[in-house]
């Protein structure tokens, strides 16, 4: 078999060269030192600092340990470049030859299959070879599974088992995660990977089905998507440093990758003292629906200063009461819109103490509490399907805190579904068409029902937007990222990478549309924030900035008045 030889076999046609992204070199972090409890020791170790002494270990009052900073960071402060201790992508369906080379992860359309297994990618025969190593013995078994193609996580766990001391390293046993923490549903999960593990690893690489089970708890819990440029996920690699990161649903740090180089930067001003924070999930749904998903994967409930509920004094029968409200940012994301008086609120169902809650189309998006008119508001009709089809506009009905008339309200598993996503159907093909059709429908309705900033209508614009930019609508695409951008600026902070891209989008297609003066501020104001997010070195980043430019020298030769008309939105 072509895994036991001493070379990598063939590529499946000739090799092609890579992508302009490769990430350069800089210092990896230092490996991580076990902590006392791994290693026994019964005196108190000094802190263990990190990230080249910039931030060190300590105890958290919620979260267990976390990463301080010693020092006063800046926005864009690089605080580390670490490697992978091992990373997998997934495996694609055969004859697939677009996406990301599986030792480099630079993207490409012309990439090179293994010719012995068929599974992973490559841009160049220099990339495997590069990679052989770690994938000679993967190879066997993947040939030994075939046609099933393994999950992600049986060949991530396979990589880390293959390393050095497998499940007993020091960046293996220092890694939080237990079985303790995980619900049914994840430990039946986990307990079918170490099933398969059983039929793609050697006999005489196996493990103690204890001992697999435990390492899948870790890599559940500690594992990073690596991201694209754009955020897209495209594989998944355990990076022990950067694991010591908490999480929050403001976060002070982001994590954006080189490659397969995960680097850690600053967003905003930080005091030195403050715990380093990341987001472990998209931040971009209500707080019950956040809430849901860490504890689902993360198994811990979130405490920062987003997910703790808001307290107000309401009056009550007999004086004051202190009650639980939405933090007004959760409030924007389920607002529902009076078809009567265009009074934006809060459906009762979605209050945290029963307080409904208004938000006035001039008040700048603040929220309102009415505690004397919760009592009006009737227990949803709970619906299946779709949210907020043209046949019936929400998957409930609440009252208008403001005239008393029924309002739409959208239920839990339509917002679930909003914020999951999924595939966007390929360009050009009847799936797409047919989904553009029923999504320009949709928001037609969630304009009427939905406030703006409601989670369901922005997910469905974004999807709508990647619909109508695959079709070349560019006149309706630039009205549709326009509202987004408008509704993502009043629900995520400035710093945010998810709005700047989004920026970025407005821009570009401003630009292309003629509108060079609005596309010059608008690409801009993309490149600074990203610069930030990602470093001003980015190829992204210097790429707007370029484009940026150029659209500022159209404007100045375009005179006042012969660009093309505004887009109302």
């Amino acid at each position: 078999m072509a895994a036991e030889g001493a070379h990598p076999p063939p590529l499946s046609t000739a090799e092609s060269s890579t992508g302009a992204d490769r990430a350069p070199d800089p210092e990896p972090c230092p490996d991580p030192t076990p902590n006392a409890s791994a290693t026994g020791a019964t005196s108190s170790p000094p802190p263990r600092r990190v990230f080249g002494g910039v931030a060190e270990v300590r105890a958290t009052a919620t979260a267990g340990r976390g990463l301080f900073v010693l020092q006063t960071l800046t926005p864009g402060t690089l605080l580390c470049s670490e490697r992978p201790y091992a990373f997998r992508l997934p495996l694609s369906a055969s004859g697939e030859r677009s996406g990301h080379c599986h030792q480099c992860a630079a993207g490409s359309v012309q990439l090179k299959r293994c010719s012995a297994c068929k599974g992973p990618l490559y841009c160049s025969a220099a990339c495997q070879r590069a990679g052989w190593r770690g994938h000679k013995e993967e190879c066997a078994s993947i040939q030994r599974v075939a046609p099933h193609t393994p999950p992600s996580a049986l060949l991530l766990m396979a990589a880390v088992l293959r390393k050095g001391d497998g499940a007993e390293a020091p960046e293996i046993t220092g890694l939080a995660g237990s079985r303790e923490d995980l619900d049914d549903g994840a430990k039946e999960e986990l307990a079918g990977l170490v099933v398969l593990m059983k039929r793609f690893l050697p006999e005489d690489a196996l493990p103690e089905a204890r001992v697999a089970f435990d390492l899948l708890c870790k890599l559940r819990c500690n594992t990073f998507s690596i991201c694209d440029p754009e955020l897209q996920p495209i594989g998944a690699g355990l990076y022990p440093q950067c694991s010591l990161l908490n999480h929050s649903c403001l976060p002070n740090c982001v994590a954006t990758f080189r490659g397969t180089q995960l680097q850690l930067r600053a967003l905003r001003p930080i005091p030195a003292g403050t715990e380093l924070t990341i987001s472990y999930i998209d931040t971009l749904a209500p707080r019950q629906h956040r809430l849901a998903s860490l504890r689902q994967q993360y198994a811990f409930t979130c405490t920062c200063p987003q997910c703790v509920p808001l307290t107000d004094e309401v009056a009550a029968d007999g004086g004051a009461e202190r009650v639980s409200v939405e933090p007004a940012v959760d409030a924007l994301l389920v607002t529902v819109r009076c078809s009567s008086c265009n009074a934006e609120s809060v459906p009762k169902e979605h209050l945290l103490g029963g307080v409904s809650s208004e938000i006035s189309p001039t008040d700048g998006g603040k929220a309102t509490d009415h505690s004397d008119s919760a009592s009006t508001s009737t227990p949803p009709r709970q619906t299946e399907g779709a949210p907020v089809t043209e046949d019936e506009q929400g998957d409930g009905v609440g009252v208008c805190s403001a005239c008393g008339v029924e309002v739409p309200t959208v239920g839990d598993e339509a917002i679930k579904a909003a914020c999951e996503g999924g595939t966007i159907p390929a360009p050009g093909t009847p799936e797409a068409a047919a989904e553009l059709k029923s999504l320009e429908r949709r928001v037609e309705v969630w304009k009427a029902h939905l406030g703006p900033t409601h989670v369901v209508r922005l997910r469905g614009m974004q999807r709508l937007a990647d619909l109508q930019i695959g079709a070349a609508l560019w006149p309706d695409a630039l009205a549709t990222v326009t509202a987004i951008v408008d509704g993502l600026e009043k629900v995520l902070p400035s710093e945010s990478p998810a709005l700047a891209l989004e920026l970025a989008r407005l821009g570009k297609l401003q630009h292309y549309l003629g509108h060079c003066r609005l596309a010059a501020v608008t690409l801009s104001r993309a490149a600074r924030a990203l610069g930030v997010s990602h470093g001003e070195d980015a190829t992204l980043v210097a790429g707007l900035a370029r484009e940026a430019a150029e659209a500022a020298q159209e404007a100045a030769h375009t005179p006042e008045g012969l660009g093309p008309p505004a887009i109302e939105h």
